[in-house]
């Protein structure tokens, strides 16, 4: 599961947190029952269309980290 889900993990009982799926990691996901998969790096449209194919909804919210050092946990 690791190499579909990478850095996958449970921050609440109802919210997963992780790195980018491989297509069989969406089909991991659909399996359990994810609901939403929340797109962090922009829209895709190849990868809305395997979440939706497999009935879940894909929402893109883009997201940058103005401190790349800081979240790294590097200091300057």
């Amino acid at each position: 599961m690791r190499k579909n889900l990478p850095n996958f993990g449970e921050a609440t009982t109802t919210l997963y947190h992780g790195g980018q799926p491989s297509k069989s990691g969406f089909r991991i996901l659909a399996k359990m029952g994810i609901n939403i998969v929340v797109d962090l790096r922009g829209s895709r449209d190849s990868e809305r269309k395997i979440v939706t194919h497999l009935g879940m909804q894909y929402m893109a919210l883009p997201w940058h980290c103005s401190f790349p050092y800081i979240a790294a946990g590097e200091s300057r």
